[in-house]
C-alpha cells in the first residue's frame, strides 16, 4: 500500500520535491539495506535514524493496519480504543504519512512505555496526547502542532529521541 512503499523507499504516486531512492534489487550484495526513508530534498532530516531502526519500521505490518490492531489488544489502563480511533483521524488527515516521510519511528506516532502508566502522554506516542475531535496540523522534523476541537489555539508537540533502554514500544508488543 502507499504507506509501505513510503516506509521501505518505492517512489510513491504524487511524490513530486521528494528524494526518494528506490529498494535495491533483491540479488542485491547489501542485506542491510532493508528499508530507506524518504527525507525532503536537499533538507535532510534532523534526527537520522539508523538502519537498524529503519529495518524494524519495515518489519511492522502495513500502517493502515495499526488501528485494528491496536483495537484487538487488552492493556490494563489504556484506552487503546480511544488511542486508535485517534490513529485513524490521523490517518485520514494524512499526518502518518507526512510523518513517516520525515523520518518518525512508529513509536513516536503509538508507542506506549513498557511500565505504567503504559499511556503517559508526556512520554508515549502522539496519538496518546490527541483527545477526541482534535487535529494535527504543520507536521515537521521537530513534531507538530495539535489544534484542539473546542479551540483555535495550537499546542506544540514535540519530538523527543527515543530512549536508547527501549522503554518505548509497540503496543502490541506489550506482552
Amino acid at each position: 500500500m502507499r504507506l509501505r512503499s513510503l516506509i521501505e523507499g518505492d517512489a510513491p504516486a504524487g511524490s513530486a520535491g521528494l528524494n526518494i531512492r528506490p529498494r535495491p534489487p533483491i540479488d542485491s550484495p547489501t542485506p542491510a539495506t532493508l528499508a530507506i526513508v524518504a527525507t525532503h530534498a536537499g533538507r535532510p532530516s534532523k534526527i537520522r535514524p539508523s538502519v537498524a531502526e529503519v529495518a524494524t519500521v519495515a518489519a511492522l505490518p502495513e500502517p493502515e493496519r495499526w488501528a485494528n490492531m491496536m483495537r484487538d489488544l487488552t492493556v490494563e489502563g489504556v484506552r487503546l480504543d480511544l488511542a486508535a480511533d485517534a490513529l485513524d483521524s490521523l490517518m485520514d488527515g494524512g499526518t502518518v504519512e507526512r510523518s513517516l516521510i520525515l523520518g518518525w519511528d512508529a513509536r513516536e506516532l503509538i508507542g506506549v512505555q513498557r511500565a505504567k502508566p503504559h499511556d503517559n502522554p508526556f512520554v508515549a506516542g502522539l496519538v496518546f496526547s490527541l483527545r477526541q475531535g482534535d487535529r494535527v496540523e504543520a507536521v515537521s522534523d521537530n513534531g507538530c502542532a495539535i489544534v484542539p476541537a473546542c479551540s483555535n489555539v495550537r499546542h506544540l508537540w514535540r519530538r523527543a529521541p527515543l530512549a536508547a533502554d527501549d522503554s518505548i514500544c509497540l503496543p502490541w508488543e506489550l506482552r
